[in-house]
């Protein structure tokens, strides 16, 4: 993200989805602790450098990436970039109707309404959405490995689950 980016509009649409992106941080940490350790290492990495300071302060997502997708189908497609151990986020917003994910690798149909938030490994994982009557808005989050890679940030750190943190874990609080 580049100086003109941002005072083109983007750190004030960073800032007015701070609460989101809180909160889309936070389900990650819930269910995939090892990704979202990768993306805050990569986080505090790219802040200590200094020609990356200021969009490592606004972008404070654990993903690298986000693409907006308006108002279409996406067809039949799997993410041949995104790491198999780790997981897309989708959330998807709009006064539409009748939309429908499938999983076609995994033989699932699901409705998909508004408000949906959908995690998957899109690398293992085929997936499509259908068209929709409305207005439907899908904010996909994913994690690329270049960028943390360039700051050292090892591929160890974000590739499992972690199962022992959901077995050993204390769920009485």
């Amino acid at each position: 993200m580049q100086g003109a980016a941002l005072a083109s509009g983007v750190a004030k649409w960073l800032q007015e989805t701070l609460e989101t992106t809180a909160i889309i941080n936070a389900i990650v940490r819930v269910i995939h602790p090892g990704l979202f350790r990768y993306g805050l290492l990569r986080q505090n990495r790219l802040r200590e450098e200094n020609n990356h300071k200021v969009p490592a302060e606004s972008w404070l997502s654990i993903y690298t990436r986000m693409a907006v997708i308006a108002n279409r189908e996406t067809l039949v497609h799997r993410d041949s970039h995104c790491w198999v151990g780790w997981y897309d986020l989708l959330a998807s917003v709009g006064p539409y109707m009748e939309a429908e994910m499938e999983l076609p690798t995994v033989g699932i149909k699901a409705t998909y309404p508004p408000g949906t938030l959908s995690t998957l490994s899109g690398h293992v994982l085929s997936h499509r959405v259908s068209p929709t009557e409305g207005e439907q808005v899908c904010y996909a989050y994913f994690m690329r490995h270049k960028v943390p890679h360039r700051l050292g940030v090892s591929m160890s750190e974000g590739l499992f689950m972690m199962v022992d943190h959901y077995i050993n874990s204390d769920v009485s609080g």
